[in-house]
């Protein structure tokens, strides 16, 4: 949702107050990150799209979910790469909150 707001011109902070204004959807999981993460979320995921490559069930959203998570990854850094018009030579950035 942030990645179309962005291209939309929307302020994503104002998209996402509106569906967290939703009480079945809430505040609290509806920021624009860049990702998820950890040791065992991504594992996670991987297993549960095996196990369902494996049942031969349908897992087009785990997928894409999946797809997408590596895709916000390299967002962060496309961002810092336009901002700074590719030179980042001699720069250094510390990242908090992953």
């Amino acid at each position: 949702i942030a990645e179309l707001a962005e291209h939309l011109g929307a302020d994503i902070e104002s998209v996402r107050q509106g569906i967290g204004a939703d009480s079945r959807i809430g505040y609290d999981f509806i920021y624009a990150g860049c990702g998820y993460g950890g040791s065992c979320f991504p594992k996670d995921m991987r297993a549960l799209i095996h196990s369902a490559q494996q049942a031969q069930c349908s897992n087009d959203l785990l997928q894409a979910v999946e797809a997408i998570n590596q895709r916000q990854k390299h967002k962060l850094f496309e961002r810092i790469n336009a901002f700074y018009k590719g030179d980042l030579r001699d720069r250094t950035f510390a990242v908090w909150g992953l």
